[in-house]
């Protein structure tokens, strides 16, 4: 609906109904111009479109107003379509009623991210760029990572790699046997990617280790906390019960276990969700 909205948005736009001066009848044109390349556009594009009407430097003060409105637009018509292209579809729509535990969705929705750096732009000590949601399985702890995700897409351009924990383990299994370890941790944090990025395992509770999984996982949440990756991660229990999971087939990788836990204590802001209400009366019978 929302890219609906952005495309009857480009559809009506008139500068005049903009309040924007036009003393050029050749600002009015160029405007027009840019506006049918967008609509041509394919998506990722339109941008491009934008600047070969003219470049920013060129354009006479009055028109600048346009040529911000129209950028605005484009942003907003490329977040939904990236959104709609990168969420499941069982992710897609949300009802809030519907929510185990509203208050910790919210909360893990609206949170700031914090600064990387201090006053005098020197690192900050400290710093924690990524969420763990812990709580059982329909608490609702994927769900609110996407939205959000949905949030940093359409406010900053953020561009985030969803994967569960158990593909997760399959793909670093294949690159194992490949000898390519480094490059799919490096395409699962994006680090050439132009705007910010954010890194999603769910599920992370539901992968026993092997000692490929154990070493590769630690080496890629090693990579995130030393190079202040933004991270979302969902698990299902915390702690001691946690790493005994992780562990039940090689009680020997305890160690390890216990390293990339702490790495993520240390590195996470934890947000907990509630159990789900059992229905009572005839729902519980159903």
């Amino acid at each position: 609906m929302q890219k609906q909205n952005s495309e009857i948005e480009i559809t009506r736009f008139d500068p005049m109904n903009h309040h924007i001066p036009f003393n050029r009848s050749n600002c009015r044109a160029t405007l027009l111009k840019a506006i049918n390349l967008i609509r041509a556009a394919q998506p990722g594009e339109a941008k491009s479109a934008l600047y070969q009407v003219y470049r920013y430097d060129k354009i006479p003060g009055p028109f600048r107003r346009a040529h911000r409105i129209l950028l605005g637009i484009i942003e907003r018509l490329e977040a939904e379509a990236y959104l709609a292209e990168a969420i499941p579809a069982d992710y897609q729509k949300l009802d809030r009623s519907l929510l185990p535990d509203p208050a910790a969705h919210d909360h893990v929705v609206i949170l700031e991210d914090e600064s990387q750096c201090d006053d005098d732009g020197n690192p900050r000590p400290g710093f924690r760029g990524g969420l763990i949601l812990v709580g059982p399985t329909g608490s609702g702890k994927t769900r609110s990572g996407f939205e959000r995700l949905k949030r940093l897409v359409r406010t900053d351009e953020t561009r985030f790699t969803y994967v569960s924990a158990p593909r997760l383990k399959r793909t670093l299994a294949d690159a194992a046997k490949a000898g390519k370890v480094a490059q799919v941790i490096d395409e699962l944090l994006c680090p050439t990617c132009d705007c910010n990025h954010v890194l999603f395992i769910d599920d992370l509770s539901q992968a026993s280790f092997t000692p490929s999984f154990a070493e590769n996982l630690f080496e890629l949440i090693n990579r995130v906390t030393t190079d202040r990756h933004r991270l979302i991660v969902t698990v299902q229990i915390k702690g001691e019960p946690l790493v005994r999971k992780w562990v039940s087939e090689h009680r020997e990788l305890r160690d390890t276990a216990e390293a990339i836990l702490r790495r993520l204590r240390d590195y996470c802001r934890p947000v907990e969700f509630k159990c789900p209400t059992k229905p009572k009366g005839p729902a519980a019978r159903a």
